[in-house]
């Protein structure tokens, strides 16, 4: 309306171009799960980690508006507010965003698990092992990518992916799974060396049975969402599976789960990418609030590292399930994004914190001394 009648042409077009993948009509609503318990033990056992990659509160509205007004993680009720801004930015990446969660210090961006002097920094899944948990980190998008990279790499730059590889060989995890056959190429020796320390290479499923630690990398695109009920499944399945590997009755486990594409969807302006992904993002916290509702010594912590692209909600119809937005930048941005939890331990994860708060929450939540 503020073009019609101007002379504003080249407007007019942009608009006319954008729409396309500004609109979206959600074909398949999916069902909102419904958490069960509203009493549990005064701290967690457990630990699930579930980052949505770019994922702010506008991609998440989006989704319950062409979720047609539902969504599992706007029934959580403790939720809140997390500044993402790196060491030297404004505006984080996912290195250093997911830094900070995995460290508890701001780093610059690009870097990954090393300090802004490029000195190595303890990660989460290293001093949870040592202590006795089973630790894991799976993702929908590359293991190689800057957000997993951040719990078992340490490079001054997110792009030096021969030596991330090579930390996998390494990595203080009991499973790594995500997507990236293109990196079996890098491995090489690495191959051999996970064999003979007794972690398995998978390239197919995680073995859920087997005691070995497991490397399992997937053919890419094998958890991308659109707008079918498997793809928005899929990466919930993974996550279902990862609980049963790591979980045991005698002892506790922490997991790291990615979903990455949501971010893609903000870099690409692509609203029906968004909405799907983050539609996915819900059908694996929903697959999470099942699990701790049998077990409810586990806490459930749902963020992200950053929110991507500036998304503003335009129009909607929660009825019919369509929404139309516009995407003010294809980056990241300084907004703050929002944190839900659920289970022991969830009221520490509301108001609004730093990014490095979540990570000394969580260590004093399993009472865990700070090395800083």
């Amino acid at each position: 309306m503020d073009i019609i009648g101007t002379d504003e042409v080249d407007r007019a077009r942009h608009f006319v171009e954008a729409y396309a993948k500004s609109f979206y009509h959600n074909p398949l609503p999916q069902s909102a799960y419904t958490p069960q318990n509203s009493t549990f033990p005064a701290s967690p056992k457990n630990i699930i980690l579930l980052i949505g990659d770019g994922t702010g509160l506008s991609q998440l509205y989006a989704a319950y508006t062409a979720n047609a007004g539902q969504l599992t993680l706007f029934n959580l009720k403790h939720t809140g507010r997390v500044h993402t801004r790196s060491a030297d930015a404004y505006c984080t990446d996912s290195a250093a965003g997911a830094s900070a969660y995995a460290t508890g210090q701001k780093t610059d961006n690009r870097k990954i698990g090393v300090a802004t002097d490029h000195t190595t920094l303890p990660q989460l899944p290293k001093r949870l092992q040592e202590a006795g948990y089973r630790t894991g980190v799976i993702t929908s998008v590359n293991i190689g990518d800057a957000t997993p990279a951040a719990f078992y790499a340490q490079v001054p730059e997110r792009d030096q992916i021969r030596e991330i590889v090579s930390s996998m060989r390494r990595a203080p995890l009991h499973l790594l799974a995500g997507e990236g056959d293109a990196l079996l190429e890098l491995f090489g020796e690495s191959f051999d060396t996970l064999q003979a320390t007794g972690r398995q290479l998978l390239t197919d499923r995680i073995r859920v049975d087997s005691d070995s630690s497991q490397v399992v990398i997937f053919p890419a695109d094998t958890f991308k969402a659109d707008s079918s009920e498997v793809s928005r499944q899929a990466f919930a399945n993974l996550l279902e599976d990862a609980l049963a590997f790591l979980h045991q009755p005698d002892n506790p486990f922490f997991l790291v789960a990615e979903s990455g594409r949501v971010d893609g969807g903000g870099h690409s302006n692509d609203m029906k990418m968004t909405v799907d992904e983050a539609l996915s993002l819900d059908a694996a916290a929903a697959r999470a609030l099942r699990f701790i509702d049998t077990h409810p010594e586990t806490l459930l912590i749902v963020l992200a590292d950053h929110e991507t692209g500036g998304l503003s909600l335009l129009d909607g119809n929660l009825e019919n399930g369509w929404v139309l937005g516009h995407f003010s930048t294809n980056d990241h941005t300084g907004v703050a994004i929002p944190c839900f939890a659920y289970g022991p331990g969830a009221e520490q994860f509301t108001g609004t914190l730093d990014n490095t708060a979540v990570h000394s929450r969580i260590m004093q939540l399993l009472n865990i001394p700070s090395e800083h």
